[in-house]
C-alpha cells in the first residue's frame, strides 16, 4: 500500500518548488523577503489549521533561504549550490535577493516530544544542522570551533545517541551548566560559532508544536523565549493556534487565559497565506473517463478539503482500478458518480459514508446543484427534446433510483432504474479498495 500523503523530505520539498506543485512559490518569495526586512530578534507565529500544509510551506522557505544564501555567499562552483540550482532556476524564487545571509534550521518538535528538556533537543538540532551545512564546504573553521565547544559532551535523546563532532564518553550536554546564566552563555557560544562565521542571521523554524504533549509545548515556548533572545535570531513557529490554546488550557485549566498567555510569546502573529492559485488536482488525461475525474474535482471543491485531505483524495482517486469506469454506458457513469463520493466520505465523514452504503443518503440530490460535472453527466440520460434543466432533473432521478435499488438491495427494480448489474454495490466497494500495482 502506497503512502497517501507526501512526506516533507528534502527531495519532495525541492521537487515541489521546481514544479510549483502547491502554487505557493510566490507566497514563499514574499515570506522570505519579509523575513529579510526584519531587524533584531523576533518570534513569529504562523497560524493554520491541521492539514493546510504548514510543514511544506516552512520547509520551502527554509530551502529557499539556504539556496539564496549559498548562491550569494559561497564560492563559485560550490557543489551544494550547483545541486540546488536546477530546482530554483526556472521559478520566481531565482530572483530573490537578500540583504543578509541566513542559516536556516528546521526543528520538528514532535520528534523530541518524549525528551525531558526541549532546550537540549533544539541545541542538538542546531549542531547537527551545522554539521550537514559544513559537509558542503572545505572550510572547517566553524566545525572545529563547535567541536571544541562541545568536546566531551554526548547527547542522548530517547533511543537516539548523537554527538556530531566527538566520540567521547556519554554524558548530558547540559550536565556541566547549573544556572540560567550558564545555560544562556552555552547557547550563545554555540550560536556565535554558527552565525558569526557562516551567516549573519539564523532563522529557526519550529514545527509541530501543537502535536506535542502540553508540558513539552509550554516548556519549549518558555525556554526559547528565555534563552534565545539574540538580535541575530528569528523564530518562526508554525502552529494550529486554536489547538495550542486547547493544549495550554489542558495544562493550566479551562478558566485560564490561554490565548493571552500564548500571545505573550510572539511579537508577530501571521496566518498561513492562501494559495496564490487554485489548482486542479485532477487532470483530465483520459477522455474516456472524464466524468469520473471531473466529478472527483467537484467533490474536492464542494467539501473544501484541506491541502492534506486533498492530496489523500487525489492519491486514492488515481489509485483506483478504473477498468470498469467509463463514460460510454450507464453502468460506467454510475461508477463515475458513486465511487468518488464513497472515497470522499471515507476521508471526511464516516457516518455519512455508512448511510450512503446503506442506500439511505440524500447526498445525490444535494450535490446536483453544487457540482456542475454531475449535471453534465446525468443530462445525457434525460429527455433530449426538453430544456437542459429538465434533462438534468430527469437524469438525476434515474441515478438516484438506481442508487436506492442497488445500495438498499431492493428486490423489485424501480421503473426509472438504469440498466446496471445488481452487483454494482459490490463493484463500488472493490474499486474503492483497489490500488494499482506499480
Amino acid at each position: 500500500m502506497k503512502r497517501l500523503t507526501l512526506e516533507a523530505t528534502d527531495e519532495n520539498i525541492l521537487e515541489s518548488i521546481k514544479s510549483n506543485t502547491l502554487h505557493r512559490n510566490e507566497d514563499v518569495k514574499e515570506f522570505v523577503e519579509t523575513l529579510d526586512s526584519i531587524e533584531g530578534n523576533m518570534f513569529i507565529s504562523l497560524d493554520a489549521a491541521w492539514g493546510d500544509g504548514k510543514t511544506f510551506f516552512v520547509r520551502q522557505v527554509e530551502k529557499t533561504l539556504e539556496y539564496v544564501t549559498k548562491r550569494d555567499w559561497e564560492e563559485v562552483g560550490n557543489k551544494d549550490v550547483e545541486m540546488l540550482k536546477p530546482f530554483f532556476q526556472k521559478t520566481c524564487l531565482r530572483s530573490v535577493a537578500l540583504n543578509k545571509s541566513y542559516f536556516p534550521v528546521y526543528y520538528n518538535a514532535w520528534l523530541y516530544d518524549n525528551h525531558d528538556d526541549p532546550l537540549l533537543s533544539l541545541v542538538l538540532t542546531i549542531v547537527k544542522t551545522t554539521e550537514v551545512y559544513l559537509n558542503t564546504t572545505p572550510d572547517k573553521t566553524v566545525k572545529e570551533n563547535v567541536g571544541e565547544l562541545i568536546k566531551g559532551f554526548s547527547v542522548s535523546i530517547g533511543n537516539l545517541q548523537l554527538n556530531p563532532f566527538s566520540k567521547s564518553t556519554e554524558q548530558d550536554i547540559l550536565s556541566s551548566v547549573k544556572t540560567a546564566e550558564q545555560i544562556r552563555k552555552m547557547v550563545k557560544d554555540i550560536l556565535d560559532c554558527v552565525i558569526t562565521e557562516k551567516a549573519q542571521r539564523m532563522v529557526i523554524f519550529l514545527d509541530e508544536l501543537d502535536r506535542c504533549r502540553p508540558s513539552f509545548a509550554i516548556e519549549m515556548l518558555e525556554r526559547i523565549k528565555h534563552y534565545f533572545e539574540d538580535e541575530r535570531i528569528i523564530f518562526v513557529v508554525s502552529v494550529n493556534k486554536e489547538q495550542l490554546i486547547h493544549t495550554i488550557s489542558k495544562c493550566y485549566g479551562y478558566g485560564f487565559d490561554s490565548s493571552g498567555y500564548l500571545n505573550k510569546f510572539f511579537d508577530l502573529n501571521a496566518h498561513m497565506p492562501v494559495s496564490s492559485k487554485e489548482s486542479s488536482l485532477f487532470e483530465v488525461y483520459d477522455l474516456g473517463r472524464k466524468h469520473f475525474l471531473r466529478i472527483s474535482e467537484g467533490l474536492n471543491q464542494y467539501y473544501k478539503l484541506s491541502l492534506r485531505d486533498s492530496l489523500v483524495f487525489k492519491q486514492r482517486i488515481q489509485n483506483v482500478d478504473t477498468r470498469y469506469i467509463y463514460d460510454s454506458n450507464a453502468q460506467g457513469c454510475c461508477l463515475s458518480l458513486y465511487v468518488p463520493i464513497i472515497i470522499a466520505l471515507d476521508i471526511i465523514d464516516q457516518s455519512e459514508k455508512r448511510k450512503f452504503l446503506a442506500g439511505e443518503s440524500e447526498l445525490l440530490e444535494n450535490l446536483i446543484n453544487d457540482i456542475p460535472a454531475i449535471g453534465d453527466m446525468v443530462s445525457a440520460y434525460g429527455n433530449a427534446s426538453t430544456t437542459r434543466e429538465q434533462a438534468i432533473l430527469e437524469g438525476i432521478s434515474k441515478f438516484v433510483a438506481t442508487y436506492r435499488y442497488i445500495f438498499k438491495e431492493l428486490r423489485d427494480t424501480p421503473k426509472h432504474c438504469l440498466p446496471v448489474s445488481f452487483q454494482l454495490k459490490k463493484m463500488c466497494i472493490q474499486i474503492c479498495n483497489s490500488v494499482k500495482k506499480d
